[in-house]
């Protein structure tokens, strides 16, 4: 399977979201968190890379002015999406994620 280039994502993203026709201004903001990404990964520790990733996602769900239930949603939208592609690595946590999920569906 090829793997998606960025704004590959991000279209993806809006299209899912149905929120295509904000693209211009998503890829505008989306560029700047580009240079978080790479100021980031120039931190030469682990743990302090890992605390300045939750300190970032912190900062912009508080921060960025929309309502709790889209936070949630998309906390837990990223939860799922970590868990789907660590799963991918290991296909026996896969069948185990998956049965989880489907089964607090029942």
């Amino acid at each position: 399977m090829r793997r998606m280039d960025e704004y590959e994502v991000l279209d993806r993203v809006l299209r899912i979201t149905k929120k295509e026709k904000y693209a211009d201004k998503v890829k505008e903001v989306y560029d700047l968190t580009k240079k978080i990404v790479l100021r980031t990964n120039e931190i030469d520790d682990d743990e302090a890379r890992e605390a300045t990733l939750y300190a970032t996602i912190g900062f912009l769900i508080e921060k960025v002015k929309v309502g709790l239930p889209v936070r949630i949603t998309i906390l837990e939208g990223i939860k799922f999406e970590l868990l789907r592609m660590w799963s991918e690595l290991d296909r026996v946590a896969e069948e185990k994620i998956l049965g989880d999920i489907l089964g607090q569906e029942d």
